[in-house]
């Protein structure tokens, strides 16, 4: 598939020390030194797999198009925290003890000596998010692919205007645009008339009618109004556009954030203490969809007048639809199944930018731990104080790819869940108006 690699930079690495003395109560001292290799701080190395066409100049002159596979893979170093641990024998030499006894143990660098090892499967730069973890990050997000070329899609048939559907609810649109024109200064009048109606009779507005009135008057304003305003504005683009250009590139995008995690727990009720080693992978994914493609436009398809019009404004006369749309890009994959009909598809492509963020920790666990101890065929407890600390690796991986699509057409839609602070309030808006009747009547 590819054609040409590139490697740019290199994973420079140093031999790291991990120390360990130990203290006797004899006075004695020993050392243990562990060395292991440790990738530098600032290194980078960047591998390139793409396609090298032949003349490319001259034949992208001639209009020829080439969405070629790429593939993208950079590893760096962020920083490294060594750290200082030390255990100390609270209990005094017992009489009859020997002073060979260990007295305390000072580690530094733990990091290096007691290394997490990579997922369980997998082998090789154990530092670093390694090709499991890349892999397993996008088959949990594939979704966020099929969203970013469903909107693509419907970019190449999306109209300035649905006059279908203002036709539709013609009479609607123009009884909610008289009543906003009679009452434009004040648009919350209905609830202050309401309000002193009440009054006047000795009673007050309920928290249930308050809630429903406002909750009405809201969507009344977001969905019947401001699509009215928004309407007449597409019908004004429309009729005041220039000749298309040539070729256009409809674009659309879509991101998702994820993580992994895996820890090891040291249990040990020794001299030696407990420990806990993590690993924590944090995923950063940018997915653009793109699509080439010459225009076939008319007036009538920018007004939304066209029969590639119709699916679409059938969604959008379907009562709450824009509601389900939150939660699936149902309207991005109807509207995407007549974008054919808008242009002739000359190329797809999907490039995602996958970034990775690994960090390594090692830490020694603050306690006091008892431990036996046979004197004389006696056994007796020691009680170990353990302070530690942390160290730390923090690495990276950014994956580039770019991966042509030769089926110009949506796929299923996927279910999505990102609510704007604007449709948190439709939605309270909704479920005030749904559940007026059941709210208790507190007076206010």
């Amino acid at each position: 598939m590819y054609t040409r690699s590139r490697t740019k930079g290199a994973l420079t690495a140093a031999m790291s020390t991990a120390t360990q003395v130990v203290t006797r109560y004899s006075g004695s001292t020993s050392t243990a030194n562990y060395t292991r290799d440790l990738p530098d701080v600032g290194c980078e190395q960047k591998v390139m797999l793409d396609c090298k066409v032949p003349r490319f100049k001259v034949r992208s002159a001639r209009g020829e198009t080439f969405v070629n596979p790429m593939y993208s893979d950079t590893l760096y170093v962020v920083s490294s925290q060594p750290m200082v641990g030390t255990n100390k024998r609270v209990t005094p030499l017992y009489p009859g003890e020997a002073t060979g006894a260990t007295k305390s143990i000072v580690y530094s660098n733990a990091l290096v000596s007691h290394s997490f090892v990579p997922p369980k499967g997998e082998s090789g730069l154990k530092w670093f998010p390694t090709e499991g973890e890349v892999q397993t990050i996008l088959m949990r997000n594939a979704s966020a692919r099929d969203i970013a070329w469903n909107r693509a899609l419907a970019g190449v048939a999306q109209t300035d205007a649905l006059l279908l559907v203002t036709a539709a609810e013609a009479k609607k649109t123009l009884n909610l645009v008289k009543e906003y024109l009679v009452r434009s200064k004040r648009l919350f009048d209905k609830i202050f008339e309401l309000e002193k109606t009440r009054t006047r009779k000795g009673k007050r507005l309920t928290s249930a009618e308050l809630n429903k009135a406002l909750a009405e008057e809201w969507l009344r304003i977001r969905y019947g109004v401001m699509t009215t305003v928004y309407e007449i504005e597409g019908v004004l683009k429309a009729l005041n556009r220039g000749l298309p250009a040539e070729r256009i590139t409809s674009r659309a995008t879509e991101n998702y954030d994820d993580v992994l995690t895996a820890s090891r727990f040291n249990n040990a009720q020794s001299e030696f203490g407990q420990s806990v080693s993590t690993r924590i992978t944090d995923a950063n994914g940018r997915v653009r969809a793109g699509l080439l493609y010459e225009p076939e436009v008319s007036l009538e398809k920018h007004l939304g007048l066209h029969w590639s019009a119709v699916p679409t404004s059938a969604f959008e006369l379907v009562r709450l639809s824009f509601v389900a749309n939150w939660f699936a890009d149902l309207q991005e994959t109807i509207t995407g199944l007549t974008a054919f009909a808008h242009g002739k598809m000359l190329a797809g492509w999907i490039t995602e930018e996958l970034i990775l963020t690994t960090t390594s920790t090692f830490i020694f666990l603050d306690a006091n731990i008892m431990v036996n101890v046979t004197v004389n065929g006696v056994i007796k407890s020691v009680i170990w104080s353990h302070s530690g600390g942390e160290a730390a690796l923090v690495t990276g991986r950014r994956v580039r790819t770019r991966t042509p699509v030769d089926r110009m057409v949506p796929t299923l839609p996927s279910l999505r869940v990102k609510l704007t602070p604007a449709r948190v309030i439709d939605a309270l808006a909704l479920i005030t108006t749904g559940l007026s009747r059941i709210t208790p009547r507190v007076r206010i």
